[in-house]
């Protein structure tokens, strides 16, 4: 159906490093993050051209809900609605808002933008979203964000972000 999507088999070389090699066969001008235990919403990738047919955007942010591998609500990820503004101003009101934004997923990222800048994510870690997604923001010149749940994040019970092992929550601050 989606002729741009291209699908890359590996040795298991890590997330950072199939992500950053990812960025890197990007054809198109958009591109998204999909973690393969996840879950899209069928209207997703409607509802994002339909936005980028709008304006040229750095990033549009969408909101997204966790939710238990039998599809229980979890929590709902809820981000302030905010049109076209730049990082500071958006990291701020995330920021402000209590929202969630260290995840890679719940955003399209303009594929000019992410090159222009090297984004990378950094190999070796466990939780290599944190440093690299706030940057990201920070450094955009034109987001939008929208109140649209358009990613579930699916919690399974061994998951590294839903844990009360302490060892791994030092694991997670060290990333």
């Amino acid at each position: 159906v989606y002729p741009e999507i291209i699908c890359v088999s590996h040795e298991n070389r890590g997330v950072a490093a199939c992500r950053n090699e990812g960025v890197a066969l990007v054809k198109t001008p958009y591109f998204l993050f999909v973690d393969a235990d996840d879950l899209i919403d069928p209207l997703l990738i409607q509802r994002l051209e339909a936005l980028i047919q709008i304006d040229c955007f750095d990033i549009i942010s969408f909101n997204y809900n966790k939710i238990t591998k039998d599809h229980a609500p979890l929590s709902h990820q809820h981000k302030p609605d905010i049109i076209n503004h730049d990082g500071p101003s958006v990291l701020s009101a995330f920021i402000k808002s209590k929202a969630t934004f260290d995840s890679v997923c719940p955003y399209l990222y303009n594929t000019a933008y992410f090159r222009e800048h090297d984004f990378q994510f950094a190999t070796g870690r466990t939780h290599e979203d944190f440093g690299l997604i706030p940057w990201v923001i920070l450094n955009a010149q034109s987001i939008l964000c929208i109140n649209d749940v358009l990613y579930y994040n699916i919690m399974s019970t061994n998951s590294i972000m839903r844990t009360n092992d302490y060892s791994k929550e030092v694991k997670k601050a060290d990333d």
